[in-house]
């Protein structure tokens, strides 16, 4: 696992997507419906633009996840009106169903991937010099590099 905090804003999102289809789907009281799926819209595609993006700085994931989130959702609103295809429900279900199952596949990915990944032993080799790993990206040896 390389990043707990992408583990963490994985699984919301799998909580946000599985809200948002029981509210659409299964009903229930007019504020649990306006809660998750507004929570949903609004926090899902930003939290999983943020983890793709790996950013460092925090203010700048808060601020690009609370805006991709809505500028999606305007986007394919009006896209969807205009070629007549806009069925508010199914389209939350059917947006739902596909960032859930992208953020399982992160989430499994994340899950899988080393803590750092030179030192997994596919990505290290044994100097001829002297006999110690060294990482494959550093490539510290004599002789790996003109003049060096």
């Amino acid at each position: 696992m390389r990043n707990p905090v992408s583990v963490l804003r994985l699984l919301g999102v799998l909580l946000l997507c599985a809200l948002a289809c029981v509210a659409v789907v299964g009903g229930g009281s007019a504020a649990f419906r306006a809660l998750s799926i507004g929570l949903f819209m609004v926090a899902a595609p930003g939290l999983l633009v943020v983890t793709v993006l790996r950013l460092g700085d925090a203010l700048l994931s808060l601020v690009v996840g609370m805006v991709v989130g809505p500028a999606g959702w305007v986007m394919l609103a009006t896209v969807a009106t205009f070629l007549g295809l806009w069925w508010p429900g199914p389209t939350v279900v059917v947006v739902a169903v596909l960032l859930g199952v992208l953020a399982l596949v992160l989430l499994v990915l994340e899950l899988r991937a080393p803590a750092n990944p030179l030192d997994d032993a596919q990505h290290r080799f044994v100097s001829h010099r002297h006999d110690e790993e060294v990482p494959v990206a550093v490539g510290r040896h004599r002789g790996a590099f003109p003049f060096g």
